[in-house]
């Protein structure tokens, strides 16, 4: 009769029904999302089933993982550290998704990562998030593949981390996605590593690593960030497309290296760089940026050859040289030069022979003649 009565009451038969139902499904085989929150003390090599908060640091030395997450679970760090002794994974989670936030990684092989996926699984990918977290030293942040073969799978979402000491900040392989907003990368190795991979940067400050980005076969997309006294920028290469919208970089040897690759640079400024863009070769546009105090602002070392060049309506300022072709015998037709700006520089002015010109480029003020080869430098206006 107590059975029955409870079934039976109007809030309770609700509660008992929910239950039971959710016990069926479980049973079914039919994965829920996990909605319950969890205070428990957590320990090392657990699989966490249910959202989960931890309420204390958690060491686990030689753990492999320390956690593992199904798929949908929340592990909100509560402030604490998940600490390794340099081996294992701190936190791996399902192919299909999951997040880590407000806590430390710190002393792992890998701090976090996602199983590989399954190409013939018939389930909806969600999202693997990272958020509000810091992952630091390292051998390699946050590592998310993709799908071998395809897109969709295990789509990536940083926002407001810092990785810091870390050999890899981030590591995207094999058809992945990312989107990282709000972070910070700095004392890295590499700040983001991408293979044949997409990711899409905002609002992200690179400082200190010893390559900001480098993808092969990538897709990167930056706007509206920095990058600070990196030993190297942004490297693509291996028919990699980068698109730097709105952003600066400084105080790097190369601020950007395209080998084999796609540029379309627009609304920056690239300053105090060894070398401002090196192309070997690129295509793309570079429009409406400033060049100020580089080495040299723009070198290419070998003619493009699979798309045109665009250098339209560029200020080249107070550096070394400004825009240098490198005379090595080839067509460099592809290369156009429109509207640019150069003055004030120690060395060459705009130096490309060969190149085909669109007109409007003015140089003056640069320590060697003649200002202009290549392209026809028209009077200025007062």
């Amino acid at each position: 009769m107590a059975r029955r009565r409870i079934l039976t009451g109007s809030r309770r038969t609700s509660t008992a029904t929910g239950a039971l139902a959710a016990v069926l499904l479980g049973v079914a085989g039919v994965a829920a999302t996990p909605t319950v929150a969890s205070a428990s003390p957590v320990a090392c090599g657990a699989t966490l089933t249910a959202d989960t908060t931890l309420t204390a640091d958690l060491r686990c030395p030689g753990a492999n993982p320390a956690l593992e997450l199904a798929t949908g679970v929340t592990l909100d760090l509560g402030g604490h550290a998940i600490v390794g002794n340099g081996t294992g994974t701190g936190v791996l989670a399902p192919a299909e998704g999951a997040t880590v936030r407000n806590g430390t990684l710190r002393g792992w092989d890998v701090a976090v990562t996602n199983r590989w996926a399954d190409p013939d699984a018939e389930t909806t990918a969600l999202t693997l998030v990272v958020e509000d977290a810091r992952l630091a030293g390292n051998r390699v942040g946050l590592q998310t593949h993709g799908e071998t073969f395809g897109w969709g799978w295990a789509p990536a979402e940083v926002r407001r981390t810092t990785f810091s000491g870390n050999g890899t900040g981030i590591d995207l392989t094999w058809y992945g996605r990312a989107t990282v907003e709000g972070a910070t990368f700095k004392d890295n190795g590499t700040g983001i590593s991408s293979d044949a991979s997409g990711v899409q940067i905002s609002g992200t400050a690179f400082r200190r690593n010893t390559q900001a980005l480098s993808g092969y076969e990538t897709g990167f997309t930056v706007d509206t960030s920095t990058f600070t006294r990196n030993t190297d920028g942004i490297r693509v290469a291996g028919t990699s497309s980068l698109t730097l919208l709105d952003s600066t970089i400084s105080g790097s040897g190369t601020a950007v290296d395209a080998a084999l690759a796609y540029l379309v640079i627009q609304r920056s400024t690239i300053s105090g760089n060894t070398t401002g863009v090196l192309a070997e070769p690129a295509g793309g546009t570079i429009q409406g940026t400033t060049f100020r105090g580089n080495g040299t602002a723009f070198s290419a070392t070998v003619a493009p050859f699979a798309w045109d060049l665009v250098l339209q309506d560029n200020v080249v300022v107070r550096g070394g040289d400004g825009i240098v072709v490198q005379a090595t015998g080839e067509d460099w037709t592809a290369l156009k030069l429109g509207g640019n700006r150069v003055d004030g520089n120690t060395g060459w002015g705009i130096y490309a022979p060969g190149v085909t010109d669109l007109g409007g480029n003015t140089a003056r003020g640069n320590g060697n003649e003649p200002q202009c080869t290549g392209v026809v430098c028209v009077p200025r206006r007062s």
